[in-house]
């Protein structure tokens, strides 16, 4: 399976767009596999448990996970495969943030959701 990859400053500049601060986003920027992607740096979703000691909360794991798929959509080419793997994993993000009561977190993903509503052509809940 192809590794999917997002530019390390498009994923900083969504963390802190979700209300992470500097140092918490070079934190867990550093949790995640830095790959040489040619011009710039680019991040890979490690192969391994990044909040294994549960040094993240929830919120935060979401907010990562979240950060991470939306720079993918960012940087992918209009109706490829990564962006419709993407657009399904911050699906599955809202739906998770939704079920553990996250409301901040589902406001800031249905904005989004409404922001690029012309890629995806459909509102976020009209699938469960």
């Amino acid at each position: 399976m192809k590794r999917i990859l997002a530019p390390v400053e498009n994923v900083r500049s969504a963390l802190h767009s979700l209300g992470i601060d500097e140092d918490k986003a070079d934190w867990i920027i550093d949790l995640f596999e830095c790959v040489d992607a040619g011009r710039s740096d680019a991040l890979a979703m490690p192969c391994f448990h990044f909040n294994l000691y549960a040094t993240l909360k929830q919120e935060e794991v979401l907010i990562t996970v979240f950060a991470f798929w939306q720079s993918v959509v960012t940087c992918s080419d209009t109706n490829s495969t990564e962006e419709q793997l993407a657009l399904g994993a911050i699906r599955s993000v809202y739906f998770m943030a939704q079920g553990l009561g996250l409301t901040k977190l589902v406001a800031c993903i249905e904005l989004w959701w409404e922001k690029t509503f012309d890629i995806h052509n459909t509102t976020i809940w009209m699938v469960a």
